[in-house]
């Protein structure tokens, strides 16, 4: 893993329609022709030492990139869990733009959810954690059941998004005022937006930011069957196989697949690209603990004197974190193929302090 190989990373013009008229992602994305840095790999790999681990990690600043792999390159696939969520989160202020919904519309307007009190829950709501979803279900045995299934490799039920409409429908959905941290409200959220704009997620995922970005590696399969065949394949935190996670309900919030130069392209159009002042990143309201703010589906946590912006994530195989240090114009990438978060050692590698501030209430 030492030896020095450049990363070529396709500069991709970022001109796409967006809206109704002519509003477009303008500017450019500038990538670096990057030589994996052994000291990146060197602490990847005294982090990730086990038979079966993979692993990729990446520091982007505005003038560079370091990148380092274990036992992966380029195009290995990761699944990465609850990043998607920061997508889905990027794509509510796009829509809002376009005309085709409010912050302040209730989500029933655009999904079939009767009279469900989840149904007047706005997107806003869904978008910053106070629509009183909880984060998957209320119903405890349901829960106990995911729980032992997730703990034990297998994937979460790969829910359709009607089943997973009526599983929101069941839901109390009763805000207190405070955030609290749902997957369930986010993948509304991303099918809400999905059907104002008259399409399903993948499409409107891959059409206004995949594409756009160069997230060429990038997915949301909805099934076995759209797995890339170079999916990292995953593994427990007690070293056994995982099955993967998919399944079109949970796609908004659970469902990306990628490759570390899909989020490194992430990492810059936030940093430095078309997304750098979009609403998503900025505090629309407090966060589940006092170090955090949320923007639209971004965690804004204090880390000392600094704001890390991103999230951490987990699933039955795998662990992720992208963390953005918006001020200081840097970025930390990491994903794995072992089901043990790695935000501590993400932000261990941005800068040498060890911790991870407020991201530790964050849950996958």
């Amino acid at each position: 893993m030492g030896v020095r190989l450049a990363v070529r990373l396709r500069r991709t013009a970022l001109a796409a329609v967006l809206a109704m008229g002519t509003l477009a992602l303008t500017g450019c994305i500038e990538f670096y022709e990057a030589e994996l840095d052994p000291g990146l790999i060197r602490r990847l790999e005294e982090h990730f030492g086990g038979d079966h681990d993979r692993a990729a990690a990446a520091i982007v600043e505005e003038d560079g990139l370091h990148t380092g792999y274990v036992a992966a390159d380029e195009e290995t696939v990761f699944e990465v869990g609850s990043i998607a969520k920061l997508l889905t989160g990027l794509l509510l202020p796009i829509a809002v733009d376009r005309g085709e919904v409010a912050l302040d519309d209730p989500v029933g307007r655009y999904l079939p959810l009767g009279d469900a009190p989840v149904a007047e829950r706005t997107l806003e709501e869904l978008a910053t954690h106070r629509s009183g979803l909880p984060t998957i279900t209320s119903d405890e045995d349901l829960l106990i059941a995911i729980s032992e299934t997730v703990a034990t490799g297998r994937s979460l039920p790969p829910l359709t998004v009607d089943e997973l409409l009526a599983l929101a429908a069941r839901e109390s959905a009763e805000p207190t005022g405070r955030a609290v941290y749902s997957s369930l409200g986010a993948a509304l959220l991303g099918h809400a937006l999905a059907a104002a704009a008259g399409t399903d997620y993948p499409t409107l995922v891959r059409e206004r930011l995949l594409a756009p970005l160069g997230m060429d590696g990038a997915d949301v399969p909805a099934d076995e069957r759209g797995i890339s065949p170079a999916h990292a394949g995953g593994y427990t935190a007690r070293g056994h196989p995982a099955q993967p996670w998919t399944g079109a309900g949970w796609g908004p919030t659970f469902g990306l697949h990628a490759t570390l130069p899909d989020l490194i392209a992430l990492a810059r159009a936030v940093l430095d690209g078309p997304f750098a002042d979009s609403p998503a990143l900025e505090p629309a309201s407090d966060g589940p603990n006092s170090q955090q703010h949320m923007g639209y589906l971004w965690f804004l946590a204090r880390d000392g004197d600094r704001t890390l912006t991103g999230t951490r994530a987990i699933t039955s195989g795998f662990a992720a974190a992208l963390f953005v240090d918006r001020a200081a114009g840097r970025a930390v990438i990491v994903l794995s193929n072992e089901a043990e978060h790695v935000d501590r050692f993400a932000v261990s590698l941005l800068d040498g302090v060890s911790g991870a501030g407020g991201w530790r209430a964050g849950d996958p």
